[in-house]
């Protein structure tokens, strides 16, 4: 590795880890964040950092339900997408309470949660994939 390049990876890696973020998301222990604006998230963080402004979180609800003594049930959502406008005060992602399989179940396939900040709540802006693609397309000139 010639100066140069350690030079110009020394400084990125530099500016990369004194980046300032504005909030930080926190997360129920069952719902797990994959990514946050398209970069992959470490796993098994329920407090993410976020940026100012408009971020986009992919996020899938995971958790085992037992059903009975010998017998449990592991219910997976498709990944979602929260889309927050970030003030940078810290935000928590709050659903209700779920404690049965059809509950899990009711959740995964269509997730409906609030967002509580300053001690206020009010409905998370949760998209599919597909309502997220078409907002986007919406937004973009081709």
């Amino acid at each position: 590795m010639n100066i140069k390049t350690l030079l110009t990876a020394t400084l990125f890696s530099a500016v990369a880890s004194t980046s300032v973020f504005a909030g930080e998301l926190k997360l129920p222990e069952y719902i797990d964040a994959l990514e946050l604006n398209g970069q992959d998230i470490a796993a098994f963080q329920d407090v993410i950092p976020l940026g100012e402004g408009r971020q986009v979180l992919t996020l899938q609800y995971k958790q085992l339900h037992y059903t009975g003594t010998d017998s449990h049930d592991f219910i997976l959502s498709t990944p979602f997408y929260l889309v927050v406008d970030n003030q940078g005060d810290p935000i928590e992602l709050v659903t209700d309470k779920i404690v049965s399989v059809q509950e899990a179940m009711r959740f995964s396939s269509a997730p409906k949660a609030m967002i509580k900040s300053n001690g206020r709540l009010q409905p998370a802006n949760i998209k599919t994939r597909d309502e997220l693609l078409a907002q986007l397309a919406l937004q973009t000139d081709f």
